[in-house]
């Protein structure tokens, strides 16, 4: 059984017929019953029923605590890319209580990107605070330093507003909650920055049991950043790669066919020339296109 989310199955708490209509609704563990919408739980369940069993789950998955109504008590907010095209289509700008995902092929737009988000966090809000979960080691404060001083910021500004965590696990990955939950419950707004899933959790190995494992976990961790995410009504982003399908011309987030579900927003970059960069925008079910300018000047639009 696995300690990080057990299934259903595994716990031996609902009878066959429930496990076989819980996995029509694509819910096979507890982590996965703990996130459920509380529609999809009412349509197999009485309420008193969800209670009791929502309640025991809640001491099988380490960190997790389920809320009676699934959205946020906050109203949710919007932070500026500082492009207006780009907004535009974000409905205002990346919004609070769910995860956006930044995707390219090479690291430098999608970092550049949500460095732009960060300083336009800490410009707009003196009690700002971000989490950056930095597994690669690549964060470089004086790229951010340099541009947060077109933003009127001076280093301390930013630097004092920003906790960088380099985890070398798995398992230290989601030690970014710990460090959350015990640094940043008095500052509000706040956001956490994933820069790159890490290669913990990427799917190379011989034994099946160890791909089962790291899918798993893999999984466990977004659910649980997206639980936090509408729990606190924090802003969340993903840095993530793009990979190109196969049988196609199409780039996708690397691990979608996993974690793309859990995903509300996804940005796609793609670069145009020098200083010009398209954007494949997708909410829901609806995609749009747009282009922006990115450049270590901020981004912005193409005039």
């Amino acid at each position: 059984m696995s300690e990080l989310d057990p299934t259903l199955e595994e716990l031996g708490i609902l009878p066959e017929g429930k496990l076989e209509e819980l996995k029509r609704e694509h819910i096979f563990t507890a982590f996965q019953m703990l996130l459920a919408h509380k529609e999809t739980l009412e349509k197999h369940f009485k309420k008193e029923e969800i209670g009791k069993m929502l309640s025991f789950l809640q001491t099988r998955v380490k960190g997790v605590y389920r809320v009676v109504d699934e959205s946020t008590t906050c109203p949710r907010t919007k932070i500026s890319t500082s492009s207006k095209t780009l907004d535009s289509i974000l409905n205002g700008g990346v919004a609070s209580a769910e995860i956006t995902e930044i995707c390219s092929e090479q690291r430098y737009p999608r970092t550049l990107l949500c460095y732009n988000i960060i300083l336009k966090l800490i410009q707009e809000h003196i009690d700002s605070k971000v989490l950056y979960n930095d597994p690669y080691g690549v964060f470089r404060p004086e790229g951010l330093i340099e541009l947060g001083g077109l933003y009127g910021l001076k280093a301390g500004d930013i630097m004092n507003k920003i906790f960088i965590f380099h985890p070398y696990t798995a398992d230290q990955q989601f030690d970014a909650f710990k460090i959350y939950e015990n640094i940043f419950e008095h500052h509000q707004p706040r956001m956490i920055v994933i820069d790159g899933i890490g290669d913990f959790f990427r799917l190379v190995a011989k034994k099946k049991s160890i791909i089962y494992n790291r899918i798993k976990a893999l999984e466990g961790f977004i659910l649980k950043l997206k639980y936090t995410a509408a729990r606190d009504n924090i802003y969340v982003i993903l840095l993530n790669n793009t990979v190109k399908k196969f049988d196609s011309e199409t780039f996708l987030p690397e691990f979608d066919e996993i974690i793309g579900s859990y995903v509300e927003t996804k940005i796609l970059l793609q670069k145009v020339d020098l200083m010009t960069w398209s954007a494949k925008v997708i909410i829901g079910g609806r995609t749009e296109l747009t282009q922006f300018s990115l450049t270590t000047y901020g981004a912005g639009d193409i005039i």
